[in-house]
Protein backbone atom coordinates (compact mmCIF):
# COMPACT_ATOMS: atom_id res chain seq x y z
CA UNK A 1 0.00 0.00 0.00
CA UNK A 2 2.78 2.38 0.71
CA UNK A 3 4.34 2.03 -2.68
CA UNK A 4 1.32 2.57 -4.12
CA UNK A 5 0.60 6.11 -2.42
CA UNK A 6 4.54 7.00 -2.39
CA UNK A 7 4.18 6.50 -6.72
CA UNK A 8 1.05 8.48 -6.97
CA UNK A 9 2.81 11.35 -5.01
CA UNK A 10 5.91 11.16 -7.10
CA UNK A 11 3.54 11.19 -10.38
CA UNK A 12 1.10 14.19 -9.09
CA UNK A 13 4.73 16.08 -8.43
CA UNK A 14 6.65 14.84 -11.80
CA UNK A 15 3.36 16.19 -13.76
CA UNK A 16 2.93 19.21 -11.96
CA UNK A 17 6.68 20.75 -13.28
CA UNK A 18 6.70 19.53 -16.44
CA UNK A 19 5.07 22.25 -18.40
CA UNK A 20 2.61 21.40 -20.98
CA UNK A 21 2.05 24.95 -22.36
CA UNK A 22 4.45 25.69 -25.22
CA UNK A 23 4.63 28.61 -27.36
CA UNK A 24 1.81 30.93 -27.27
CA UNK A 25 1.68 33.57 -30.38
CA UNK A 26 -1.26 36.18 -30.82
CA UNK A 27 -1.97 38.61 -33.81
CA UNK A 28 -2.93 41.75 -31.52
CA UNK A 29 -3.52 44.26 -31.26
CA UNK A 30 -7.45 43.64 -31.29
CA UNK A 31 -10.63 45.73 -31.86
CA UNK A 32 -13.34 45.15 -29.32
CA UNK A 33 -16.01 42.89 -30.88
CA UNK A 34 -13.62 41.03 -33.63
CA UNK A 35 -11.94 37.77 -32.96
CA UNK A 36 -8.16 37.35 -31.93
CA UNK A 37 -6.09 35.13 -33.45
CA UNK A 38 -4.47 32.76 -30.93
CA UNK A 39 -1.71 30.06 -31.58
CA UNK A 40 -0.91 27.33 -28.59
CA UNK A 41 1.21 24.39 -28.69
CA UNK A 42 0.75 21.93 -26.02
CA UNK A 43 2.90 19.03 -25.41
CA UNK A 44 3.25 16.05 -23.73
CA UNK A 45 6.78 15.53 -22.74
CA UNK A 46 5.99 12.11 -20.32
CA UNK A 47 5.36 8.61 -21.63
CA UNK A 48 1.86 8.17 -20.50
CA UNK A 49 -1.40 8.96 -23.46
CA UNK A 50 -3.51 11.89 -22.29
CA UNK A 51 -6.64 11.44 -23.74
CA UNK A 52 -9.48 14.48 -23.45
CA UNK A 53 -7.33 17.16 -23.13
CA UNK A 54 -8.79 20.58 -23.44
CA UNK A 55 -8.02 23.95 -23.75
CA UNK A 56 -9.64 26.94 -21.92
CA UNK A 57 -9.30 30.62 -21.91
CA UNK A 58 -9.93 33.52 -19.42
CA UNK A 59 -10.00 37.24 -19.53
CA UNK A 60 -10.04 37.88 -15.61
CA UNK A 61 -11.17 41.82 -16.14
CA UNK A 62 -13.90 41.09 -18.61
CA UNK A 63 -15.19 38.16 -17.61
CA UNK A 64 -14.78 36.15 -21.00
CA UNK A 65 -14.52 32.44 -20.44
CA UNK A 66 -13.59 30.25 -23.70
CA UNK A 67 -13.45 26.37 -23.70
CA UNK A 68 -12.50 24.52 -26.82
CA UNK A 69 -12.87 21.09 -27.72
CA UNK A 70 -10.56 18.53 -26.74
CA UNK A 71 -8.08 16.19 -28.17
CA UNK A 72 -5.46 13.42 -27.45
CA UNK A 73 -1.54 13.11 -27.19
CA UNK A 74 0.32 10.61 -27.54
CA UNK A 75 3.54 10.01 -25.45
CA UNK A 76 6.13 12.78 -26.13
CA UNK A 77 3.94 14.30 -28.69
CA UNK A 78 3.59 18.56 -29.41
CA UNK A 79 0.45 19.75 -30.59
CA UNK A 80 -0.17 23.29 -32.46
CA UNK A 81 -4.02 25.27 -32.12
CA UNK A 82 -5.24 28.12 -33.70
CA UNK A 83 -7.95 29.55 -31.96
CA UNK A 84 -10.48 32.95 -32.79
CA UNK A 85 -11.07 33.92 -29.78
CA UNK A 86 -14.01 36.65 -29.66
CA UNK A 87 -13.60 39.84 -27.88
CA UNK A 88 -15.66 41.49 -25.93
CA UNK A 89 -17.85 43.94 -28.08
CA UNK A 90 -17.72 46.59 -24.91
CA UNK A 91 -14.42 46.50 -23.60
CA UNK A 92 -12.52 49.42 -23.49
CA UNK A 93 -9.02 50.36 -25.08
CA UNK A 94 -5.83 48.87 -22.91
CA UNK A 95 -4.08 45.37 -21.98
CA UNK A 96 -6.07 42.93 -20.47
CA UNK A 97 -4.94 39.55 -18.50
CA UNK A 98 -5.78 36.25 -20.31
CA UNK A 99 -5.23 33.26 -18.31
CA UNK A 100 -4.77 30.04 -20.65
CA UNK A 101 -5.07 26.33 -19.23
CA UNK A 102 -4.67 22.86 -20.88
CA UNK A 103 -5.63 20.18 -18.54
CA UNK A 104 -6.94 16.47 -18.45
CA UNK A 105 -7.75 14.32 -15.54
CA UNK A 106 -3.68 13.63 -15.31
CA UNK A 107 -2.38 17.74 -15.82
CA UNK A 108 -2.89 20.55 -15.35
CA UNK A 109 -1.26 23.77 -16.52
CA UNK A 110 -1.46 27.58 -17.33
CA UNK A 111 0.29 30.60 -18.43
CA UNK A 112 -0.91 34.51 -18.35
CA UNK A 113 -0.75 36.61 -21.36
CA UNK A 114 -1.36 40.16 -22.10
CA UNK A 115 -4.07 40.94 -24.67
CA UNK A 116 -3.86 44.10 -26.15
CA UNK A 117 -7.66 45.40 -27.16
CA UNK A 118 -7.89 49.16 -29.28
Amino acid sequence: MMKGITFSVFLVIALVGAGFLGNIRMMDPVEAGDELEFYLNVKNPTKMSFDDTNVKMYFMDLDGFYAFPGFDLDPLETNGFRYDVPMPVNAEPGYYVMKVVASNEDFRDSKYVYVDIR
